[in-house]
Protein backbone atom coordinates (compact mmCIF):
# COMPACT_ATOMS: atom_id res chain seq x y z
CA UNK A 1 0.00 0.00 0.00
CA UNK A 2 2.70 2.24 0.80
CA UNK A 3 4.42 1.35 -2.56
CA UNK A 4 1.22 2.70 -4.53
CA UNK A 5 0.64 5.81 -2.30
CA UNK A 6 4.53 6.52 -3.23
CA UNK A 7 3.58 5.69 -6.72
CA UNK A 8 0.51 8.13 -6.82
CA UNK A 9 2.47 11.02 -5.32
CA UNK A 10 5.09 10.66 -7.53
CA UNK A 11 2.70 10.72 -10.63
CA UNK A 12 0.84 14.00 -9.15
CA UNK A 13 4.26 15.73 -8.97
CA UNK A 14 5.45 15.03 -12.24
CA UNK A 15 1.74 15.99 -13.26
CA UNK A 16 2.31 18.97 -11.53
CA UNK A 17 5.43 19.86 -12.49
CA UNK A 18 4.72 19.28 -16.38
CA UNK A 19 1.99 21.92 -15.84
CA UNK A 20 4.22 24.59 -14.50
CA UNK A 21 6.86 23.73 -17.06
CA UNK A 22 9.36 22.37 -14.30
CA UNK A 23 11.46 19.27 -15.49
CA UNK A 24 13.23 17.91 -12.74
CA UNK A 25 13.98 14.21 -10.65
CA UNK A 26 11.03 14.32 -8.88
CA UNK A 27 12.24 11.65 -6.48
CA UNK A 28 15.32 13.65 -5.68
CA UNK A 29 12.66 17.12 -5.31
CA UNK A 30 9.94 14.66 -2.66
CA UNK A 31 13.07 13.48 -0.46
CA UNK A 32 14.53 17.62 -0.40
CA UNK A 33 11.39 18.73 0.95
CA UNK A 34 11.15 15.82 3.27
CA UNK A 35 14.44 17.27 4.74
CA UNK A 36 13.29 21.01 4.63
CA UNK A 37 13.27 23.23 7.26
CA UNK A 38 9.22 23.67 8.65
CA UNK A 39 9.66 27.22 10.13
CA UNK A 40 11.24 30.27 8.73
CA UNK A 41 13.72 30.78 11.70
CA UNK A 42 15.24 28.34 14.60
CA UNK A 43 16.07 31.50 16.58
CA UNK A 44 15.36 35.26 15.84
CA UNK A 45 18.31 37.38 14.08
CA UNK A 46 20.99 38.65 15.79
CA UNK A 47 21.66 42.95 15.53
CA UNK A 48 25.21 42.83 14.23
CA UNK A 49 25.67 45.58 16.84
CA UNK A 50 25.88 42.67 19.21
CA UNK A 51 28.41 40.77 17.34
CA UNK A 52 32.26 42.18 17.06
CA UNK A 53 31.97 40.50 13.77
CA UNK A 54 28.87 39.47 11.83
CA UNK A 55 28.44 37.08 8.97
CA UNK A 56 25.48 36.92 7.25
CA UNK A 57 24.21 34.57 4.41
CA UNK A 58 21.43 35.11 1.61
CA UNK A 59 19.67 32.67 0.03
CA UNK A 60 18.35 33.70 -3.49
CA UNK A 61 15.76 31.86 -4.46
CA UNK A 62 15.86 29.61 -7.71
CA UNK A 63 14.64 31.06 -11.44
CA UNK A 64 11.96 29.81 -13.69
CA UNK A 65 14.80 29.52 -15.90
CA UNK A 66 16.92 27.12 -13.87
CA UNK A 67 13.77 24.81 -12.87
CA UNK A 68 12.62 25.06 -16.34
CA UNK A 69 16.78 23.28 -17.13
CA UNK A 70 15.88 20.78 -14.15
CA UNK A 71 17.48 22.02 -11.20
CA UNK A 72 15.86 21.51 -8.44
CA UNK A 73 16.44 24.16 -5.12
CA UNK A 74 18.43 22.56 -2.97
CA UNK A 75 19.20 24.77 -0.08
CA UNK A 76 17.16 25.41 2.96
CA UNK A 77 17.46 28.14 4.96
CA UNK A 78 16.41 29.27 8.80
CA UNK A 79 17.90 31.26 10.49
CA UNK A 80 20.99 31.04 11.68
CA UNK A 81 21.13 27.72 9.30
CA UNK A 82 21.48 26.73 5.86
CA UNK A 83 21.46 22.96 5.13
CA UNK A 84 22.42 22.02 1.06
CA UNK A 85 20.68 18.94 0.28
CA UNK A 86 22.92 17.15 -2.41
CA UNK A 87 21.23 14.71 -4.44
CA UNK A 88 23.38 11.30 -4.69
CA UNK A 89 23.43 7.73 -6.70
CA UNK A 90 24.66 4.99 -3.98
CA UNK A 91 27.32 2.71 -5.21
CA UNK A 92 24.81 0.76 -7.09
CA UNK A 93 23.95 3.26 -9.59
CA UNK A 94 20.40 3.29 -8.92
CA UNK A 95 19.47 3.79 -5.52
CA UNK A 96 19.22 7.99 -4.74
CA UNK A 97 19.63 9.36 -1.44
CA UNK A 98 20.26 12.79 -0.16
CA UNK A 99 23.23 13.91 1.77
CA UNK A 100 22.61 16.61 3.93
CA UNK A 101 25.02 19.32 5.13
CA UNK A 102 24.55 22.03 7.38
CA UNK A 103 26.12 25.03 8.17
CA UNK A 104 25.83 27.74 11.23
CA UNK A 105 25.87 31.79 10.78
CA UNK A 106 25.42 35.04 12.73
CA UNK A 107 22.10 35.23 10.66
CA UNK A 108 20.65 33.80 7.49
CA UNK A 109 18.19 34.92 5.10
CA UNK A 110 15.93 32.89 3.20
CA UNK A 111 14.85 33.99 -0.08
CA UNK A 112 11.70 35.17 1.47
CA UNK A 113 13.02 38.33 3.27
CA UNK A 114 14.00 41.07 2.12
CA UNK A 115 16.78 43.58 1.33
CA UNK A 116 14.80 45.34 4.69
CA UNK A 117 15.40 42.39 6.44
CA UNK A 118 19.53 42.20 5.52
CA UNK A 119 19.80 46.03 6.64
CA UNK A 120 18.07 45.95 10.31
CA UNK A 121 20.47 43.09 11.70
CA UNK A 122 23.35 44.01 9.75
CA UNK A 123 24.36 47.64 8.82
CA UNK A 124 21.55 49.47 10.43
CA UNK A 125 22.40 49.12 13.94
CA UNK A 126 25.78 50.83 12.98
CA UNK A 127 24.33 54.17 12.02
CA UNK A 128 24.70 56.38 14.58
CA UNK A 129 28.30 54.67 15.09
CA UNK A 130 28.93 55.79 11.51
CA UNK A 131 27.88 59.24 11.99
CA UNK A 132 30.32 59.47 15.11
CA UNK A 133 33.24 58.83 12.93
CA UNK A 134 33.49 55.40 13.49
CA UNK A 135 34.12 52.79 10.51
CA UNK A 136 32.11 50.04 9.45
CA UNK A 137 32.99 47.61 6.78
CA UNK A 138 30.18 45.45 4.85
CA UNK A 139 31.36 43.49 2.15
CA UNK A 140 29.46 40.39 -0.29
CA UNK A 141 31.02 37.76 -1.45
CA UNK A 142 29.76 34.74 -3.57
CA UNK A 143 29.84 33.00 -7.35
CA UNK A 144 28.33 35.12 -10.38
CA UNK A 145 24.04 35.41 -10.40
CA UNK A 146 24.25 35.14 -6.60
CA UNK A 147 22.48 37.96 -5.62
CA UNK A 148 25.48 40.06 -4.51
CA UNK A 149 24.87 43.61 -6.52
CA UNK A 150 20.98 43.48 -5.47
CA UNK A 151 21.35 42.56 -1.82
CA UNK A 152 24.23 45.67 -1.45
CA UNK A 153 22.21 47.98 -3.63
CA UNK A 154 19.62 47.55 -1.43
CA UNK A 155 21.49 47.84 1.62
CA UNK A 156 23.48 50.71 0.36
CA UNK A 157 20.21 52.74 -0.19
CA UNK A 158 18.61 52.38 3.37
CA UNK A 159 21.93 52.97 4.40
CA UNK A 160 21.94 56.55 2.59
CA UNK A 161 18.25 56.94 3.71
CA UNK A 162 19.10 56.91 7.40
CA UNK A 163 22.24 58.70 7.30
CA UNK A 164 20.64 61.84 5.92
CA UNK A 165 17.58 61.28 7.88
CA UNK A 166 19.81 60.42 11.63
CA UNK A 167 21.60 63.89 10.45
CA UNK A 168 19.41 66.00 9.81
CA UNK A 169 17.94 65.93 12.96
CA UNK A 170 20.73 64.80 15.47
CA UNK A 171 23.92 66.25 13.89
CA UNK A 172 25.31 69.11 12.45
Amino acid sequence: MRMEELKREKADREAENEANGKVCDVEFEMMIEKHRFKQPLLQPHTPASQLKLCVCVRKRPIFKKEEANGEIDAISCANPQIVVHEPKYKVDGITKYIENSSFTFDNSFNEKETNEDVYTYSVGPHIEFILNKGIVTCFAYGQTGSGKTYTMRGIQQLCIHDLFKLANTKYK
